[in-house]
């Protein structure tokens, strides 16, 4: 099975050489620089047609400004698809873009799954990562040789977009756990604990979740960079689009409006870059404490 990977971001990347370890043969293509996919023992394409033409499964894993041109550009993939090929899309997009899609690829006898990737780079490249699979369940189930190789845990949710409801929930949880990480961080340091000591002993406790215990050493120690496990910029386009989704459900979500909040205000005061630990600074401050 030839396995093309359009998109060798930061998490792109690491995944591209979980499959390449699995024994995949691998073709890749990005804008920039594709040597540490050669190195690693993938083949660098010239655009996302040549990826398309030359595999069975292509996995696309980009931000959603890049989604379109990807799959629809003068060079895009969709110029390069075949029959029976299948494109397992791990990107962040909305729901509609993504089915529109897959239209494009049905009416050329392709077909597509939308795999929303839960987790870090680091997470991925440990296959940490979590995947929410959906679309048809025999094309998941012809493809589960590769999604295993991306990722040691892969769930199959149901019908195209279920993946992406699944990851915007995902997405709600974390927002709303980093800020109240952040917030209980602010009143430890306002209560003369130690930071460090609140990590240890927080982490095991029936109070710690994957949210605390990623983010509060950064907190700690007021450093925000380099974005390791996600800068502000990539939370902020998340937040819209599950704030839409949201409305275009009628469910209110006070916690994650007020977390929201937090969010904007980092990105107002150009911290896009900065881990989303980083909104530790701006509750401190709020607080009284003497932050960056």
């Amino acid at each position: 099975m030839n396995v093309g990977i359009i998109g060798l971001g930061r998490m792109g990347l690491p995944i591209a050489k979980n499959v390449i370890e699995a024994g995949l043969p691998v073709m890749g293509y990005r804008r920039g620089n594709m040597d540490t996919l050669t190195d690693s023992g993938g083949v660098a394409a010239g655009s996302c047609r040549e990826v398309a033409e030359r595999s069975d499964v292509v996995i696309t894993c980009l931000h959603e400004e890049d989604f379109s041109d990807a799959f629809s550009g003068p060079a895009g993939l969709i110029h390069g698809v075949h029959k029976n090929l299948v494109v397992i899309d791990l990107s962040t997009a909305t729901i509609e873009v993504k089915e529109q899609k897959r239209q494009e690829l049905q009416s050329r006898q392709a077909q597509m799954l939308d795999c929303p990737i839960s987790g870090s780079p680091m997470m991925a490249g440990a296959k940490q990562a979590v995947i929410f699979a959906s679309g048809e369940k025999a094309v998941y189930e012809q493809c589960f040789p590769v999604l295993e190789a991306i990722a040691s845990n892969s769930f199959y949710l149901g019908p195209f977009g279920a993946g992406m409801k699944m990851k915007y929930i995902a997405n709600l949880l974390l927002a709303v756990h980093n800020v109240a990480a952040a917030e209980a961080m602010v009143l430890g340091a306002k209560a003369n604990l130690d930071p460090e000591l609140m990590l240890k002993v927080i982490s095991p406790s029936i109070a710690g979740s994957t949210a605390f215990t990623t983010r509060a050493l950064m907190m700690a120690r007021g450093n925000y960079l380099p974005p390791a496990p996600g800068p502000i910029q990539t939370m902020h386009e998340v937040i819209e689009l599950i704030g839409a989704f949201a409305r275009n459900n009628s469910c209110p979500t006070p916690l994650f409006s007020l977390a929201t909040r937090y969010y904007e205000q980092a990105m107002e005061e150009g911290r896009g870059e900065q881990d989303i630990a980083a909104i530790y600074a701006l509750l401190g401050r709020e607080a009284g404490l003497d932050m960056l």
